[in-house]
């Protein structure tokens, strides 16, 4: 591994010069001398640095040196900081000038003529000289800016350096330089000594400075700020020098232009279609490569803030880098389902001159709509189209937006489309089979895209979600099996996004909607509480509003009230709270006044057509009036929900007669119909035809847990040879124990609820 000593002497120069690095440590001499220690990825060795800070002065600077090159051995020397402007013409603020020559103005003989200079003047190593003339000539040392102003430039030249602190462009000492190296493009205190030092000790060394005053407004420049806008423009420049440097005796085979290490080309953790997006960057602009690799190594679960920072406050290298790196940041933005910033990044890319930008404004559009920002998504696209009317890609999202499902079907056109925008138009495709009813047909799409690209999350998502949506509503041949096949697709979608640090709150929803669909409570808690309530979710995900409310079902379908406890503390003044806060009241007095209050309190809460059912069904189980405005909203949203509501509310009066009508025009094609239908037979007494109810549905449904209610019923009627009979029957159909567990003696009376 190759070493480099990197020499700073005030504050700005050694925060800048840090930030640059991956810090990994400090040590302390026997001195004193404090060396902060970290790693860096260059393209020919990965390097370890040690950094230390000299103050000001060329005695105190050579000191410093030559300890710190004793002690630590380095390859390479490098002094880093801000300088005076000596031309104006030649250099501007925030411009670097590396140290060819660096010439002392301090030492010389008194004559009756005056002072005459003998000048010590010290050439910076031949080969840190010329790796810093290709990095002037590159121009990529400028995207490692990490706060920096303007677009710098860089030149080699020859740097002054003396005891002598300049602020003013006429005095003695000024005139004195015009005239005795009047080579000198900028001029500083500790250079010399920085060179001195090390070429004493055997070090290849080389100076190199950022211009933050021009001597005569030396007061404004400060109060500009000057000082650490040019220190970040010096580290980025020597870091890029680090990255070109190629030491003698080198075992590296030297790559192709424009290559990066290994370390650096695939920040850990990306998904394929990332992965393949960064390998292109870093075989065409190696330095952006190195820069997204940098900024892409964050903690577990900070990738999201991480992303999003770098799009809504750019830093001068991503700020400057071309539509590549935009359409990369874009791709993490969605990874991290952060859909605004994903629009914006795109739009950026688009504006940079890609080919066919229209489809990077396409896309920018789309994730604007997933956003909400529905007049946003209308602008990009009609620019895109505008553009592209004829492209397929501008076609499929504008399609997609009219909600033209008909339209995207017939979208079959695949010239002109790369692998990844093939993947993307098939995905869209079998979304629109699925909003036409074409369930088979979208499902068959699907199954295509995810056996060809196994390792993409974002197929295996879309495929569980066609599948639970085929069997919620009734279009499976086998019910039970599209809800299995489900489940396991989306814990392999989360299992995915974990992988890659990414958000797997969507993948997660689909595998809890399956398993709570399947009756399988114990499983939804499971995947969706976090640690301290012994699940498997991430703070993120078990903390999400929909992933709570599954959880809070299932809970309360288990029976699990310590599970219900420790949810409505994070839910607290939520609609899954405050209704199983009522559920509680409801189980300890079902005659209880305050249940009816409380179950009022979560209907004021509920919004989704799901939490307006809950909360009318109980409010029906007690006998309580239903409020009008959520029946009709329930009744506009789902009429068979309603009419579920209507039966058990009639069941509540006495009226079998009519909660049977209700709720047999949906039992032929409805599973919850069916159940409900079965529990109503039950309550009037009825148990031969609830029981038959229940066995019918088992098998049409592909729903054993259904002969459970059976078994239920038989136990409540007392008929033991009617339940041993069932629990015959039903053990061939359950495979999971929390099932099985449910036919074990019971320590209370009466059934499970």
């Amino acid at each position: 591994m190759a070493r480099a000593l990197l020499i700073t002497a005030i504050d700005p120069e050694f925060i800048a010069a840090r930030a640059q690095m991956q810090e990994t440590g400090t040590e302390v001499d026997e001195l004193g001398t404090v060396y902060t220690l970290g790693t860096f990825d260059g393209r020919h060795h990965t390097w370890d640095i040690g950094l230390i800070q000299v103050d000001q002065g060329n005695t105190r600077s050579g000191i410093l040196t030559a300890l710190g090159v004793t002690r630590l051995r380095p390859d390479v020397v490098l002094f880093l900081g801000v300088a005076g402007c000596l031309k104006p013409k030649d250099v501007s603020l925030g411009d670097v000038v590396a140290g060819g020559l660096v010439r002392g103005y301090e030492r010389g003989k008194e004559t009756d003529e005056g002072f005459q200079l003998r000048s010590e003047s010290f050439s910076g190593a031949h080969r840190l000289v010329q790796a810093a003339h290709h990095v002037v000539h590159d121009d990529h040392w400028q995207r490692r800016v990490l706060k920096g102003r303007g677009k710098p430039r860089a030149v080699v030249g020859t740097i002054a350096a003396g005891e002598k602190l300049l602020n003013s462009e006429r005095g003695p000492v000024r005139e004195f330089l015009g005239k005795n190296v009047s080579d000198a493009v900028a001029v500083e205190m500790e250079g010399l000594g920085v060179v001195t030092a090390a070429h004493i000790c055997g070090a290849d060394a080389i100076v190199l400075r950022a211009i933050s005053d021009n001597l005569a407004d030396k007061d404004e420049t400060d109060r500009g700020e000057w000082q650490p806008v040019a220190a970040n423009h010096v580290a980025a420049f020597a870091f890029e020098l680090l990255a070109v440097l190629r030491l003698p005796g080198s075992e590296t085979a030297e790559p192709p232009v424009g290559a990066i290490p290994a370390a650096a080309a695939t920040p850990a953790g990306l998904p394929p279609a990332l992965q393949e997006q960064f390998a292109h960057i870093a075989d065409t602009d190696s330095s952006l490569a190195s820069q997204l690799s940098s900024a892409l190594r964050f903690p577990p679960g900070a990738g999201r803030a991480v992303v999003m920072e770098l799009i809504t406050a750019p830093p001068q290298w991503l700020d400057g880098a071309g539509s590549l790196g935009w359409q990369f940041i874009g791709g993490m933005a969605d990874l991290y389902e952060a859909s605004d910033a994903a629009s914006k990044a795109y739009e950026r890319a688009a504006r940079l001159g890609p080919q066919r930008p229209w489809r990077w404004l396409a896309r920018a559009a789309a994730s604007a709509a997933v956003a909400g920002d529905q007049a946003r998504a209308a602008a990009l696209l009609t620019e895109a189209h505008a553009s592209a009317p004829d492209d397929v890609f501008v076609a499929t999202y504008a399609a997609t937006l009219r909600q033209d499902w008909a339209g995207l079907a017939e979208l079959l056109d695949r010239t002109d489309v790369d692998s990844e925008e093939a993947l993307t138009l098939d995905l869209y495709a079998a979304f629109a089979l699925w909003q036409l009813g074409r369930f088979d047909e979208a499902t068959a799409r699907i199954a295509a895209v995810s056996t060809k690209f196994p390792e993409r999350a974002t197929a295996l998502m879309v495929h569980a979600e066609l599948l639970l949506a085929r069997a919620v509503q009734d279009k499976s041949s086998d019910r039970m099996g599209d809800l299995q096949a489900a489940l396991k697709l989306g814990i392999e979608a989360r299992d995915r996004y974990h992988q890659w640090d990414g958000v797997a709150v969507r993948a997660l929803l689909v595998a809890c909607r399956a398993a709570l669909a399947a009756d399988d409570a114990e499983t939804v808690l499971r995947l969706a509480l976090g640690s301290e309530l012994g699940g498997e979710a991430t703070d993120q995900e078990s903390s999400d509003p929909r992933v709570l409310t599954l959880a809070s079902r299932a809970a309360i379908l288990a029976g699990r009230e310590d599970v219900q406890s420790g949810l409505q503390a994070k839910m607290r003044g939520t609609f899954s709270a405050a209704l199983m806060d009522a559920l509680r009241m409801k189980r300890a007095n079902l005659k209880d006044p305050q249940v009816v209050e409380a179950l009022g309190i979560a209907a004021a809460l509920a919004v989704e057509p799901s939490e307006i059912f809950a909360v009318l069904f109980h409010l029906a189980d007690v006998g309580a009036e239903l409020p009008d405005r959520q029946l009709r909203l329930l009744a506009d949203a789902d009429p068979e929900m309603a009419d579920v509501v209507a039966a058990r509310a009639s069941s509540a009066r006495g009226d079998f007669v009519d909660a049977v009508d209700r709720l047999r025009r949906w039992s032929a094609a409805s599973a919850d119909a069916s159940r409900a239908l079965g529990h109503t037979h039950a309550q009037a007494g009825e148990i031969e035809r609830a029981i038959e109810v229940f066995r019918k549905a088992s098998d049409q449904f592909g729903l054993p847990t259904m002969l459970l209610d059976a078994v239920d019923v038989a136990l409540a009627a007392t008929d033991a040879n009617r339940v041993l009979e069932l629990v015959a029957l039903v053990l061939t159909g359950l495979t999971r124990p929390d099932q099985i567990e449910r036919l074990m003696p019971r320590r209370g009376p009466g059934p499970a609820t």
